[in-house]
């Protein structure tokens, strides 16, 4: 985003109100909720907490795109997950009383709703549509986690790109012009890339470099172009 959106008061106010972790509840409690709740404004770069830092609440992402990281054991930092609109931020770390496990970061200027952890734990996990949908988020994640601990085990460099540009694809697709030549709207870098699926980036840098001689995809500007889905599948080999 290239200038600052304005924040909606209201949860029924917000574009993602319908996929966010509230869209069931009666209208009395989401007036409590939206009054409870810290809209604030993220700009590219900026840092919503740190991995190991005490769980103070959750987040709600209204507009925007959230890098989600995890320190390794030798100390560098490998991309878990990428929070768009209508995702919750922190939420096993507060059903599990811990600090926050993870680091997130905004990868583009963001509107995120925050909710005190106390107030989520004693008002809002008394609504029975909130529980319902925070274990739907909680089994996609655990379904999702499964499958990515699968690919990065036992799948090689091409397929672990080609199921990322195909997950990216799904995510942050976006069809321009004429043709059918898919924009990933969304800007990483090489090194990110690399870290989401475990390889050096010299080796993500030779392997993009392929699959764009290949057709699969191409380049403008700083952002990625998918033209060649068929292939990507044949390559990505997926199992799910």
């Amino acid at each position: 985003m290239s200038t600052r959106q304005e924040i909606p008061s209201h949860c029924k106010e917000c574009n993602t109100y319908k996929k966010s972790l509230f869209c069931d509840i009666a209208n009395e409690p989401l007036d409590c909720i939206s009054k409870s709740k810290v809209t604030n404004f993220y700009k590219k770069g900026t840092t919503l907490f740190f991995e190991g830092t005490p769980n103070y609440g959750l987040f709600e992402v209204c507009s925007g795109k959230i890098k989600i990281s995890k320190l390794t054991s030798n100390g560098s930092c490998t991309i878990v997950d990428i929070a768009t609109s209508g995702d919750t931020i922190g939420l096993s770390s507060i059903l599990e009383q811990q600090l926050y496990t993870t680091s997130a970061e905004a990868v583009e200027d963001s509107v995120v709703c925050f909710f005190d952890k106390n107030f989520f734990t004693t008002t809002v996990l008394k609504e029975r549509p909130v529980v319902i949908n925070i274990i739907d988020r909680l089994s996609r994640e655990i379904h999702n986690s499964t499958n990515r601990i699968s690919s990065l085990s036992q799948k090689n460099v091409r397929e672990k790109l080609a199921e990322l540009i195909l997950s990216l694809s799904e995510n942050y697709g976006k069809i321009e012009g004429e043709g059918n030549n898919q924009k990933l709207d969304i800007l990483l870098s090489r090194d990110e890339m690399a870290s989401m699926i475990g390889v050096a980036k010299e080796t993500l840098i030779r392997t993009l470099s392929d699959f764009k001689d290949e057709g699969l995809i191409s380049q403008k500007g700083k952002y990625l172009y998918l033209q060649n889905r068929t292939k990507l599948n044949q390559y990505a080999n997926l199992q799910y």
